[in-house]
């Protein structure tokens, strides 16, 4: 007699007739996003300071490298401290590359590609570690890397310090100065939000959230659990990388100094602020992790409690993440 073996159900990929409530949901997101981001392109018409500029550039840019974090963090579920170490391999592998007259845009491609490769070599070596030892792992990994890094030459300069990175450019557009890199910024945060968007809204987002909340069952129902969380760590690392290699370009040089563990930290922060699947909370935590120690530069020695003081009281208020709780609070008003 032979037993037969149970197969896991066979799973439909796509829309259905169903998901009409999802496709309107994304549709409000991508009109908001729309308007936020024709609202903010006239930012630099309001007459800012230098720093304000400055300032301003730098929540940009974070935030897509936060971005790239809720994929790896709020997507897949892992708790990597190699961000920034992925965020430096973009900005060196953009530096080498424009240092050999590479163009703006195949440094970029260089960046995703050379942070990708890191990701799957670590990603490989350590994805059968459970949570709290991949933790730890991962920020081995960028503790050892950096340290490499700070001790070659051949691919980051001496001891580590690459200078002389050229202007970004595209389509013989030469973005110099932090009005116009703004722009550029901008438009990478808005391709990023975008693609968030869809990510999280799409059917295979429903097997993200299943995966990452309950994996067991997950793999009862055929969701390919380790395959999604191992492709989601690659793709957010490679936006991190692309992040580097984008502050990389706009400062016109690297050190390993650049991204240290502070920014990992701060990255963790505002996931966890902004929500694990909110990329509108993301934006908004961002702003508030640049902006508020510039706000309070008097304040400079109590820093870290009052990072710590306002984590605990967001936590409190918006469990959830700030864009959450504030659509909560909006209903609740209504």
């Amino acid at each position: 007699m032979t037993t037969a073996q149970t197969q896991p159900p066979i799973r439909r990929v796509g829309w259905s007739g169903r998901d009409g409530r999802r496709l309107s949901k994304l549709a409000t997101h991508l009109i908001a996003v729309a308007v936020a981001i024709a609202g903010l392109c006239l930012v630099p018409l309001l007459g800012l300071s230098s720093n304000g500029m400055n300032l301003v550039d730098l929540w940009l840019v974070y935030s897509v490298s936060a971005l790239g974090y809720l994929w790896v963090l709020g997507l897949a579920g892992r708790y990597a401290f190699c961000h920034t170490f992925m965020m430096a391999i973009g900005g060196y592998s953009a530096a080498w590359a424009d240092a050999r007259g590479a163009a703006f845009l195949v440094a970029l491609g260089v960046a995703l590609a050379t942070s990708a490769l890191a990701a799957i070599v670590v990603g490989a070596l350590m994805w059968r570690v459970r949570q709290f030892y991949f933790a730890i792992g991962t920020l081995a990994v960028g503790e050892i890397g950096f340290t490499v890094l700070s001790r070659t030459s051949e691919f980051t300069g001496t001891n580590g310090n690459v200078h002389g990175i050229s202007y970004p450019s595209l389509f013989g557009h030469s973005f110099v100065g932090d009005e116009q890199i703004f722009y550029l910024f901008l438009g990478a945060l808005a391709i990023m939000l975008v693609l968030t968007l869809l990510l999280i809204n799409a059917p295979v987002g429903r097997d993200l959230t299943a995966a990452r909340e309950t994996p067991e069952v997950a793999r009862t129902c055929g969701i390919p659990v380790r395959r999604l969380h191992f492709t989601l760590f690659v793709l957010g690392s490679a936006v991190g990388g692309l992040a580097g290699a984008l502050v990389t370009y706009w400062v016109g040089f690297i050190g390993v100094d650049s991204f240290g563990l502070d920014l990992s930290i701060g990255l963790l922060l505002i996931v966890i602020m902004g929500g694990l699947r909110s990329p509108i909370g993301i934006v908004l935590a961002t702003a508030f992790y640049v902006f508020l120690p510039a706000a309070l530069s008097g304040l400079s020695e109590y820093m870290p409690m009052i990072f710590g003081a306002v984590l605990l009281v967001t936590i409190m208020l918006f469990p959830n993440g700030i864009a959450a709780g504030l659509k909560l609070k909006r209903r609740s008003a209504a």
